[in-house]
């Protein structure tokens, strides 16, 4: 039962079988698991894990569009969960710029570019929203965030992304605009 419930949570076909796949997806986790664990207390693991959560409670539809199938929730910021992040971000501008960047496009490319850089989507210090919390998911799993994923771009977030920004060659304003964009979807 437990490798059945295991292969569901993972995307795998769930048969009760040990075979490769089975064996290759667990072994996978436990090392992520395991060395977030041994670097961060956990701490950065539980966000990427509750953002997963959020994106699929929140984004479902988008996610599905984006990677073809519900976001693995299993505290590994891989290929799928960058790209479900890039999706909601496409999808925030799509709604609040008028534009139509295609989600499951999997790049940041010159179009989103030029985009970042308007008003509502550069985001910085008491921003609200739920780019915010992907500013909170994204450098939670590059290991820079780690308070509390509420979407609210606080202090704690704020010191975050100057330190991120500090030694990815930004200047470290705060201000999350195009370069900054880029430079989270790498």
């Amino acid at each position: 039962a437990c490798l059945r419930a295991f292969q569901s949570a993972y995307g795998l076909s769930v048969d009760g079988c040990y075979g490769q796949n089975s064996k290759a997806k667990l072994e996978s986790a436990y090392a992520v698991m395991n060395q977030n664990i041994n670097h961060t207390g956990g701490i950065f693991t539980t966000n990427v894990l509750t953002g997963q959560k959020w994106m699929n409670q929140h984004y479902l539809s988008i996610v599905m569009k984006a990677i073809g199938h519900k976001l693995v929730e299993d505290g590994d910021y891989g290929k799928e969960s960058r790209h479900a992040a890039l999706a909601i971000w496409k999808t925030f501008v799509n709604n609040t710029c008028g534009t139509s960047l295609d989600v499951s496009n999997e790049n940041f490319g010159d179009t989103c570019y030029s985009l970042a850089n308007r008003v509502p989507v550069n985001i910085q210090s008491n921003a609200n929203s739920d780019l915010a919390y992907v500013i909170e998911f994204v450098l939670s799993a590059k290991g820079y965030y780690s308070g509390g994923m509420d979407a609210s771009f606080g202090q704690q977030c704020d010191a975050a992304v100057k330190k991120w920004q500090a030694a990815n060659g930004l200047v470290a304003d705060g201000i999350i605009g195009a370069n900054s964009w880029k430079k989270l979807f790498e």
